[in-house]
């Protein structure tokens, strides 16, 4: 059985249909999801034992934490799967730089960092 990270495993849609594909492949799925998603990450993890899936809360927007969360996973990670992201029309005349760096740290910091982090697994 191999052992798969998923970002955005219970949000509804890609994330949730990717960590339900690679269970359905026998494999297990380590699931990170945010806040938002608390309710369905719950249904989940009810339905499939925590042999077979594990949900960790994450924030995407506070890497400190984010860092400390990956250096607690503790078993060799086979893959890693980026199904989360954020996204918000920009408005030229209305620049919204606090939204922008938002949107860096949710596509772009936290996978990296995520990728890093558990790459040493």
């Amino acid at each position: 059985m191999k052992v798969y990270a998923v970002n955005g495993a219970a949000h509804s849609g890609f994330g949730e249909m990717t960590a339900r594909k690679i269970l359905s492949e026998g494999n297990r799925v380590i699931g990170f999801f945010n806040s938002e998603d608390f309710e369905n990450a719950k249904s989940m993890q009810k339905e499939f034992s925590e042999e077979k899936l594990k949900m960790i809360p994450i924030d995407l927007f506070n890497l400190d934490s984010l860092k400390s969360t990956m250096n607690q996973i503790n078993e060799s990670i086979d893959g890693f799967v980026n199904a989360d992201f954020m996204f918000e029309m920009e408005d030229v005349d209305n620049f919204d730089y606090e939204l922008s760096k938002k949107i860096f740290l949710a596509n772009y910091h936290a996978p990296m960092l995520m990728s890093v982090e558990l790459k040493k697994e």
